[in-house]
């Protein structure tokens, strides 16, 4: 049976940067593949070249074992990358280590006139190599740099001593191949993992975002309905409460049931469908409904007739049964007033009450407030204004722009279901 833990390395390159993979992950294999596809073409031209090199070698079994113990080692780099996912120190010093103490050996035993732009001296090529890779598993610039040039200088100094047929300039210029590789290497790679490090932070930024949300959700769809169940389950709830708070709680599971069943499409809608319009005194009217138990007083004659948006009224809503609410459970009110006006193109609508009062702040207020009250609001662009202080009960007053009413063509608004 297939190991889910260790996927096969070409699935694991196949799905390199889909969902569902640490980008920190993604870039280290992807920095590996780089070094797989090198290292083959090394291998590759290093065994090609081999043939002809062996006979111009002195000592012909050590250069065709030197040869095939550096392809040996690449190989076993790029299976240990692949099996890992991502560049293995320890096999980049074995190549690195192997290649460096090949090179005095090749310059020993080969031709001077081969040891410069000759595939047949290949360990030159694979000492490059592990050099440029030193960039990716070395992981600090300034290191990277003066390895290569320590290496750089020791490449130049075999040239040089050898004493063949090619001059300086073109030893020094090759020499420079050993540093620029690696710094390149070195800059690209960190680079990366910077990129692939702020994508996986971003990544789970979003996740932490997206639980919030689903728990504010959820907070703003069981505040109210956790108060209507403290009141039922609450043996000293008064009974001539208990019909109205019954009519609630039906209305809640309704509405709980809605939330559970609708398709996800619809889980981020915070109003209803369609755009039509509703008078206010309509919307506070289907506020107070479930609220008989209180000592309420609806007075909507000066404001009743203004025209909110449907989203706007959806909101204004909520947020009064929330306030309500909050009253029937801390307010221990005599008296609770709802009172709706209108001046010129602005409602307004007051929710008062003479209870015990709190000290009004944003270090004082509740869920409730804070997010199904003046979170709720604000994004619909209507303001609130909470004053209240301890003894004397609390003033919440909502003001919100009156809208054009609906044409005669495109219906009106008629009762509405809560989201």
């Amino acid at each position: 049976m297939e190991n889910d833990r260790a996927p096969r390395w070409w699935l694991r390159i196949a799905t390199l940067g889909t969902d569902g993979h640490d980008p920190r992950d993604d870039a280290e294999l992807a920095l590996g593949v780089i070094f797989i596809v090198l290292g083959a073409g090394v291998v590759i031209q290093a065994l090609l070249a081999m043939p002809a090199g062996a006979p111009l070698s002195t000592v012909r079994t050590g250069y065709v074992s030197l040869t095939l113990a550096m392809s040996v080692a690449v190989v076993g780099f790029c299976a240990a990358t692949l099996r890992r996912g991502a560049v293995p120190a320890s096999w980049g010093w074995v190549i690195l280590v192997l290649a460096v103490g090949s090179m005095p050996v090749f310059t020993a035993i080969m031709p001077a006139s081969e040891l410069l732009g000759s595939w047949t001296v290949s360990v030159f090529a694979f000492a490059q190599l592990s050099v440029a890779a030193a960039g990716v598993w070395v992981r600090s610039v300034p290191r990277t740099v003066l390895l290569s040039l320590a290496v750089a200088a020791y490449y130049s100094w075999l040239l040089l001593a050898a004493g063949g047929p090619y001059g300086q300039v073109s030893v020094v210029v090759n020499a420079l191949n050993y540093p620029v590789f690696a710094l390149t290497i070195s800059l690209v790679s960190q680079y990366w993992r910077v990129l692939a490090r702020r994508s996986y932070d971003a990544h789970q930024a979003a996740l932490l975002a997206t639980r919030q949300m689903e728990l504010d959700r959820y907070r703003m769809t069981v505040h109210d309905t956790s108060g209507i169940l403290c009141l039922l389950g609450d043996e000293t709830t008064p009974p001539e409460v208990l019909p109205a708070v019954r009519r609630q709680a039906l209305a809640e599971a309704n509405r709980l049931r809605h939330y559970l069943t609708r398709s996800p499409a619809g889980a981020g809608d915070a109003g209803m469908p369609g755009s039509g319009r509703a008078r206010l005194g309509d919307v506070l009217g289907e506020a107070v409904a479930g609220f008989g138990d209180l000592p309420l007083e609806l007075s909507t004659a000066l404001g009743g007739d203004a025209v909110v948006a449907e989203a706007d009224a959806v909101a204004v809503q909520l947020a009064v049964e929330t306030l309500l609410h909050n009253i029937r459970r801390h307010a221990e009110a005599s008296t609770v007033w709802v009172h709706a006006d209108r001046a010129g193109d602005r409602w307004e609508v007051v929710i008062r009450d003479d209870g015990v009062g709190f000290t009004a702040g944003p270090e004082t207020y509740g869920f409730g407030l804070r997010t199904q009250v003046l979170a709720a609001l604000s994004e619909r662009g209507i303001t609130v204004d909470i004053e209240a202080a301890p003894g004397e009960g609390c003033a919440v007053t909502l003001s919100g722009p009156v809208a054009a009413p609906a044409s005669r063509t495109g219906g009106g608004a008629g009762r509405r279901d809560r989201p």
